[in-house]
């Protein structure tokens, strides 16, 4: 996806770092202040008063102390990671997935505030006042996203409670999934995994029209979101292109709605720094597909590892007419070739044409006469003479 890669894999922005380094800290805080609380109260006990010496009683305090502060980075580093895929998977689904989403996280929220009611009231010692809140906060954060995973979770059984009908599949959830995979094996024709650059293109819709591609049209949950990043974007022209991949996206489901997959990703160990290129070849290969593209990097890197490649642009330029030695064509003159005498205009469906002699002509529509043609990496040139009479 020539010009619209992922941010994943870059360094943290500046805004992010502002937000991380507080919460880590803050987190480090509690957990070394837990701990800390804790050695005490363990150093107060009849036993750990008399097996301990006396000696190493601030050192048995400071141990548990750091305890705290490593296992409060451990739960932070948890939930984030926790948050980031409840994000995900909020930003990829459908509106009603996303309110049962949020229902969930009120309902989390609900129930970590009853939990925290004890320690408000009953409270843990004058000591303890700094630590309280704290404690506090992590119980309704923790609370609210596992409610949120909770009811995501539940979101198909939500669906049919309330009597509505997905208009997509979702493979999240293993028995979701396995109806997928088993879906796509059942089609004689190998899913086909787009990108994004293809979407935004749009020519795959045109090509799937006539019937020229099979299978299933499978799009991936992040490049989905990739979509959405650009349609967001500040710069109008990404803005613009994101934009017409999501009408785009939309036409194809109109009008391809049984064979149009937005599925989540699958559980393929793939690390947060893996480039959108290498989960759309993973997904691929899970799936047992082809990946449809016109982003000659993707097609090199899927080649690599074994994945078969359609690609937009080869199909386009195979499809281009061939024209044989000495077949007359009818071209508009444009502009003065390289060479001495040459004039260059343009087929209709963009190839270069080079006219020996034409150099005078330019504005003129002129007959010629086909002498050679190349190909290119930028597609097909005809070379061309003057035909007789002209």
């Amino acid at each position: 996806m020539a010009g619209d890669k992922s941010s994943k894999g870059k360094l943290p922005s500046r805004a992010v770092l502002a937000l991380l380094v507080p919460y880590f800290l803050a987190a480090a805080g509690g957990g070394g202040l837990l701990g800390h609380q804790v050695g005490r109260l363990c150093v107060n006990t009849d036993v750990v008063d008399k097996a301990l010496d006396p000696r190493l009683v601030p050192w048995f305090v400071y141990g548990t102390a750091a305890v705290g502060l490593m296992t409060g980075v451990l739960i932070a580093e948890m939930l984030l990671q926790l948050l980031l895929r409840a994000l995900r998977r909020i930003a990829a689904a459908q509106p009603m997935d996303r309110a049962i989403g949020a229902a969930g996280l009120v309902l989390g929220v609900v129930v970590g505030s009853a939990v925290c009611v004890p320690f408000a009231i009953a409270g843990i010692g004058a000591e303890s006042s700094f630590f309280r809140p704290l404690l506090i906060i992590g119980i309704l954060g923790m609370a609210g996203i596992i409610g949120m995973l909770f009811t995501l979770s539940l979101r198909e059984e939500l669906w049919r409670l309330f009597g509505f009908e997905r208009e997509q599949a979702s493979v999240a959830d293993p028995e979701t999934r396995e109806e997928t995979e088993a879906t796509v094996a059942d089609s004689q024709a190998p899913p086909k995994v787009l990108d994004t650059s293809v979407i935004i293109d749009g020519r795959i819709a045109a090509v799937r029209d006539t019937g020229f591609l099979e299978g299933k049209l499978i799009i991936p949950s992040f490049v989905l979101g990739e979509l959405q990043h650009i349609a967001d974007s500040a710069d109008p022209q990404r803005r613009k292109r994101g934009r017409r991949g999501l009408v785009m996206l939309n036409k194809m489901q109109k009008e391809f709605a049984q064979d149009v997959q937005i599925v989540e990703e699958f559980d393929l160990e793939l690390s947060d720094t893996d480039e959108v290129d290498i989960r759309l070849v993973h997904v691929s290969k899970h799936l047992g597909g082809h990946v449809v593209t016109n982003d000659f990097n993707l097609s090199k890197v899927a080649e690599l590892h074994g994945v078969q490649v359609l690609n937009v642009n080869e199909l386009a330029n195979a499809l281009k007419p061939v024209l044989l030695h000495g077949e007359e064509l009818q071209v508009n003159v444009v502009k003065v070739g390289r060479e001495p005498g040459q004039g260059v205009g343009y087929l209709e469906d963009g190839t270069m044409v080079v006219v020996e002699g034409a150099a005078d002509r330019v504005g003129d529509d002129v007959l010629a006469s086909v002498t050679s043609m190349i190909q290119t990496v930028a597609g097909k040139m005809v070379f061309a003479s003057l035909a007789e009479g002209e």
